[in-house]
């Protein structure tokens, strides 16, 4: 993307807007600071931190996604829908 940071999270100025459903999503949740062939790299804001294919991180460490891993944002509370992202690349869906 040419727009870096790319910042995901419930707040409405951030690129990527979580539905309000998902309570466990912080305003900013996460910030892709670097896109390469490896897939996209960045930090944790959120208060409740990520899971990338089962890999927990918590707020301010970094982390690695990669092409068709799952990125969980937030603990999805019971009975509250996991806020759910896969990384695809240009074409892939």
């Amino acid at each position: 993307t040419d727009a870096l940071p790319l910042t995901i999270g419930r707040s409405r100025d951030q690129a990527i807007v979580i539905d309000r459903r998902h309570p466990g999503v912080s305003g900013q949740h996460v910030a892709i600071d670097a896109v390469d062939d490896g897939g996209a790299h960045g930090v944790v804001h959120g208060d409740n931190g990520i899971v990338i294919d089962g890999v927990a991180h918590a707020a301010g460490e970094r982390f690695d996604w990669r092409p068709g891993e799952t990125m969980v944002l937030g603990g999805a509370l019971p009975g509250e829908p996991a806020c759910t992202l896969i990384l695809a690349r240009d074409g892939e869906h």
